[in-house]
């Protein structure tokens, strides 16, 4: 141990304490040893456990011993969130207990504490908390009683149920951290109790405003030319030939792969000869969708959507994704209007009305290369109905519908958006008509 760490080592403990550090700093030999042990393996292998204000429940040693050593590796961070400020203080009671060396005499003071804190606690889940058992606390109990100290209690409060998992994230580095501790703060008592990553907790924030907006909104008003429906694709009710573009979005899932050759059969349906069926796809299983809606149509191009930022880790290949490939078919021999570029590019991602919602200017894009103004598009996977405010806004017609009544719900949402903007000059109205109530 070098000067400057063994003068750090003769100040210890430091003046500070932490809001949860329930049994005060180790001894000055215990932390010399954790420091020694610390150096030799050049990280701290046990995370430091954090609640989602930044407060240490378990951990003040090892944190304390990181800085002083200056160790490169990165201090792992778990964040755990829905807890009261009295079950953070019996965690870290808890966790404390199991590491640290305490004499008998000293878990029995503890105990003893604790009881006087809460007599109603009942003597199993208290013995579960100091790690001792049942019989200890049931003796600390009555001396406790017999000195008048405590009420003895007839009934004691039990726990429902068993033993539950803390909702936690584990992060290594300041960055993330940060982001565990925003997200379970937003979550709030909406936590699953339950390991997650920053992107779990984070996507469940989104979905968490999602349904608090949506829910908070009033129904969109009718738009004539704009229609929404609750519906399984293969079961709505669509003029044959009477559709220029299909525009959409299916699942990328194996399990999803039949949907595809029934969306080629159904585009196949509603397509005027000539008509355009574009689609997101995954790179996974894109040989058998190719193939599937193959059957149905004829093959035209692909066009390449380039992602910016947030790229996805895909597990099997050991890289990230930057791309998705937009497919695009005809009915018969394509009419093309116009000649467009085969490169998009997603500059940001746009999740803020459903996980797999793609940018609107994208959309807008699509929506305006292989379709004229007052032509229809359909959505047969509405999702965030992204596509129906594409169109609206550009002056064309759109049937579109979702298997899950939320995501239609979200559409009449974004649509009543729109409106209101118009409204207030903040957007481009829809140039099919002006809103109508239903």
């Amino acid at each position: 141990m070098n000067n400057e760490n063994q003068m750090i080592l003769d100040n210890y403990p430091p003046q500070d304490k932490g809001m949860f550090q329930v049994l005060g700093w180790m001894s000055k030999s215990e932390f010399a040893a954790l420091l020694q042990s610390i150096q030799q393996q050049q990280q701290v292998q046990v995370p430091i456990i954090q609640d989602c204000d930044g407060n240490i429940l378990d951990g003040h040693h090892r944190q304390l011993a990181h800085s002083i050593l200056k160790i490169k590796e990165p201090l792992k961070v778990q964040t755990v969130g829905q807890m009261t400020e009295k079950e953070k203080r019996r965690f870290a009671l808890s966790v404390n207990l199991v590491r640290r060396q305490i004499s008998r005499q000293e878990r029995r003071r503890i105990i003893g504490n604790e009881l006087r804190s809460d007599p109603e606690m009942s003597n199993t889940q208290l013995a579960e908390i100091c790690g001792t058992t049942k019989k200890t606390v049931r003796s600390v109990r009555d001396e406790l009683v017999a000195k008048g100290e405590i009420p003895r209690m007839e009934r004691t409060r039990r726990r429902n149920g068993g033993t539950y998992p803390l909702p936690h994230i584990l992060t290594q580095n300041k960055r993330t951290t940060g982001r565990a501790q925003k997200a379970m703060k937003q979550l709030g008592d909406d936590v699953p109790r339950k390991s997650m990553t920053v992107r779990d907790a984070e996507g469940l924030v989104r979905r968490k405003r999602r349904e608090q907006r949506i829910n908070s909104s009033v129904p969109s008003q009718c738009l004539k030319g704009v229609k929404l429906f609750h519906s399984d694709f293969r079961d709505l009710n669509m003029t044959d030939q009477s559709v220029r573009l299909v525009i959409t979005d299916p699942p990328y899932a194996k399990s999803a792969l039949p949907l595809w050759e029934d969306l080629g059969i159904f585009a196949a349906r509603i397509l005027a000869p000539g008509g355009v069926l574009v689609s997101y796809t995954g790179i996974s299983h894109l040989p058998q969708i190719m193939s599937a809606l193959a059957k149905h149509l004829e093959y035209v191009w692909t066009i390449s959507l380039l992602i910016d930022s947030g790229k996805t880790y895909i597990r099997h290949i050991g890289g990230r994704g930057g791309w998705r490939p937009i497919v695009v078919f005809a009915k018969g021999p394509y009419q093309g209007r116009q000649g467009f570029t085969d490169l998009r590019w997603a500059h940001k991602k746009e999740k803020d009305f459903h996980d797999w919602q793609q940018p609107l200017d994208v959309s807008r894009d699509l929506v305006e290369i292989f379709a004229d103004p007052g032509e229809m598009v359909c959505d047969p996977f509405g999702g965030s109905f992204t596509n129906a405010i594409a169109s609206y806004e550009l002056g064309r017609r759109f049937i579109g519908c979702d298997i899950e009544e939320q995501n239609v719900r979200i559409g009449q949402h974004r649509l009543a958006e729109v409106i209101k903007d118009a409204k207030e000059g903040k957007a481009v109205a829809g140039k099919i008509a002006p809103p109508t109530t239903a």
